[in-house]
C-alpha cells in the first residue's frame, strides 16, 4: 500500500471545513492526524432533538472527558405537546435507569441535592444544565422550550454559578450529613473524583452568546404563566465574557432581585432580548448594562397577576426614560413590541381593561442621541387615546441621529377602550405631516416601515406613497391580519401599484 502523503494541518481543516456531517466520519477514517482534526469539527456542535441524545452524550463526554474541551456550541430543542392556553406543555420527563442515574450524578462537580433530585425525578432542564456544567468551553448555547417551567433548574445552576459562596455553604452543609449514599435522597461526596471535570465555577470564560427561545413570547401561542415557575436567567448577567442576551426575564411575575450581595456590571453585555420587563426593572437591568448597543423589549399591562383585577393600567414613561437614559450614550437599536396574542382570551370581555394612562413625556427617545434602528408602537410616540398628552405629530419625539424607524401597531387588539378615538386616517395625517418635514425631524433617515398586524385596511393612500418617493427614503408598509378561528395567518403587502398577498415587498423608492 503506498504511502499517504503528508498534508500541513491548514490543508486539513480546510478540508474538513468544507465537508458535511455526513462526509466528517469517513475522512476520520483516511489518517491519525486527520481524526484528530475531524474530531474537532464532529464535537463542536452538539446537537438535540428532544431528549433522547442527552444520556448518550454525557456518557461520551464521560467517557472521554477531552472531548469536552472540543464542543463549542450547544443547540437543543426541547420536545413537548401540543400547546394550548391552559397547558403550556412542559417537556416529558426523561426515563433513566437507576444505575445511569447514580453515575450522571457523581459525574458532575459540585452538584448539589436539588440538581440530583430532579435528575433521579427526569427533569428535562436538569439535564440540559448538566450538559453544560460539563462544557468549559463553550461559545453559544441555544435552547428552544415549549415552556419555562421546564428550565427552572438552569436558572438554578445560572445563579450558583455566580454565587459560589452559596454554593460552597450547600456543599459543606451536604458533607456532614451521616445518611447512606441513596438515591433518594442522594447524598454524594462536595467534589467527586473526575480527573479531567471541569470546575464549573471557573468555567464559561469563553461564553458569548446564550439564547433561550420559549413559546412564551410566540404569538400564536398565547402565555399563561404557571403558577410553580420561579426562575429567572438574571444569573447570566454575572457571566464574565458574554455578549449576547436572549431569555424571558420575566419580572411581570416576580421582584427583581440579583441574588448575589452585589449588583453585576457586566460592561461585556452588547445586547439584549429580554421580552416582558416591567418598567420598574428596566432601570436596575440598564444600569447593569452600561455599554448596551441593542435592546429588545416585549411590552405587557401590570402583567399577570393583576390582569383581571381591574386595576388602571398605567405606562410608567418616566421610568423607561430613565432606564433608557443609562445607555444612551451606547445604544444604537432599540426595539419595542407587544405580544398582543397573549392576552387573546380576555379578548371577548374588553370591559376589563381600564383606560390607559401614562405618566411622563412621550419624547423619551429624544435623548437617545447615538440611536440608529428604532422599533416602536405608535402609542409609545403618539399617545394612548384618553391620556391628556397624546401627540399628533412626530415633530420633537425622535432623536435625530436616527436612520431605520418602525412603526407598529401593536396593543391595538389588547387595549380597545384605549384606541377609541385613534382612526387609521389620523395616523395618516401625522405620517403625511412626517414625510413632509422628515429632513428636519431626523435628517439622517434611511428607511421607513409601516406594520400593521391589527389594523382592518389593505390601502395606503397615494399622496402617502409619492411623498416617499420624494424624500428619497426606502418606504414598505406590511398588513397583517391574523385570522384567529382559522389558525392562519394572511399578509398583505402594498406595493406602488398593486397588492400583493403573502411575500413581503419593497416600494421602488
Amino acid at each position: 500500500m503506498p504511502r499517504q502523503p503528508k498534508l500541513p494541518a491548514e490543508i486539513l481543516h480546510m478540508i474538513c471545513a468544507a465537508s458535511d456531517y455526513a462526509t466528517l466520519p469517513r475522512l476520520s477514517l483516511v489518517s491519525r492526524a486527520l481524526h484528530t482534526i475531524v474530531e474537532e469539527y464532529l464535537w463542536a456542535e452538539f446537537k438535540c432533538e428532544g431528549t433522547s441524545s442527552l444520556i448518550p452524550f454525557i456518557r461520551s463526554i464521560r467517557g472521554r472527558p477531552e472531548l469536552s474541551l472540543l464542543v463549542k456550541h450547544v443547540n437543543i430543542r426541547l420536545s413537548g405537546n401540543a400547546p394550548s392556553y391552559e397547558n403550556p406543555a412542559r417537556c416529558p420527563p426523561i426515563k433513566v435507569p437507576e444505575s445511569a442515574v447514580r453515575m450522571l450524578v457523581t459525574a458532575t462537580p459540585a452538584i448539589d441535592s436539588q440538581w440530583a433530585s430532579l435528575i433521579i425525578a427526569g427533569d428535562p432542564g436538569a439535564f440540559i444544565a448538566l450538559v453544560i456544567s460539563l462544557l468549559p468551553n463553550l461559545i453559544t448555547i441555544r435552547i428552544h422550550t415549549r415552556s419555562m417551567d421546564d428550565l427552572d433548574m438552569l436558572c438554578h445552576h445560572f445563579h450558583l454559578t455566580c454565587n459560589s459562596e452559596h454554593h460552597a455553604a450547600q456543599l459543606a452543609a451536604r458533607s456532614q450529613e451521616d445518611s447512606p449514599q441513596t438515591l433518594s435522597p442522594p447524598v454524594l461526596s462536595p467534589w467527586p473524583t473526575w480527573a479531567a471535570g471541569p470546575d464549573p465555577f471557573s468555567a464559561y470564560q469563553h461564553l458569548r452568546e446564550v439564547h433561550i427561545i420559549s413559546n412564551d413570547r410566540i404569538p400564536e401561542v398565547p402565555f399563561k404563566g404557571s403558577p410553580t415557575h420561579k426562575g429567572n436567567f438574571l444569573g447570566l448577567f454575572y457571566l464574565p465574557s458574554l455578549e449576547h442576551i436572549t431569555a424571558p426575564i420575566d419580572t411581570g411575575r416576580w421582584e427583581l432581585d440579583w441574588e448575589h450581595p452585589n449588583p453585576p456590571k457586566a460592561v461585556h453585555i452588547k445586547s439584549l432580548d429580554l421580552t416582558v420587563v416591567s418598567e420598574e426593572s428596566l432601570r436596575p437591568i440598564l444600569d447593569a448594562t452600561p455599554s448596551l448597543e441593542k435592546l429588545v423589549r416585549d411590552w405587557g399591562p401590570k402583567f399577570y397577576d393583576n390582569f383581571d383585577s381591574g386595576q388602571r393600567k398605567i405606562l410608567w414613561l418616566i421610568q423607561v426614560r430613565e432606564g433608557l437614559l443609562k445607555v444612551s450614550h451606547t445604544l444604537k437599536h432599540l426595539e419595542i413590541t407587544a405580544s398582543s396574542q397573549r392576552w387573546a382570551p380576555h379578548f371577548e370581555e374588553p370591559e376589563k381593561f381600564a383606560w390607559i394612562a401614562h405618566d411622563g413625556d412621550y419624547a423619551i427617545f429624544k435623548a437617545l442621541n447615538n440611536l440608529e434602528t428604532l422599533q416602536v408602537p405608535f402609542v409609545f410616540l403618539l399617545g394612548f387615546f384618553g391620556d391628556r398628552g397624546r401627540r399628533l405629530s412626530l415633530d420633537g419625539l425622535l432623536p435625530s441621529e436616527l436612520e431605520h424607524l418602525t412603526i407598529n401597531d401593536c396593543l391595538i387588539n389588547i387595549f380597545y377602550p384605549a384606541y377609541r378615538g385613534w382612526h387609521y386616517e389620523d395616523f395618516i395625517e401625522i405620517l403625511r405631516s412626517y414625510l413632509s418635514n422628515w429632513a428636519s425631524i431626523t435628517p439622517r433617515l434611511r428607511s421607513l416601515r409601516l406594520r400593521f398586524n391589527f389594523q382592518d385596511t389593505s390601502w395606503v393612500p397615494q399622496s402617502i406613497l409619492d411623498l416617499a418617493t420624494d424624500a428619497g427614503i426606502d418606504f414598505q408598509v406590511e398588513y397583517r391580519r391574523d385570522i384567529v378561528m382559522e389558525k392562519k395567518t394572511i399578509s398583505y403587502m402594498a406595493s406602488k401599484y398593486e397588492y400583493h398577498e403573502g411575500q413581503s415587498r419593497n416600494f421602488n423608492v
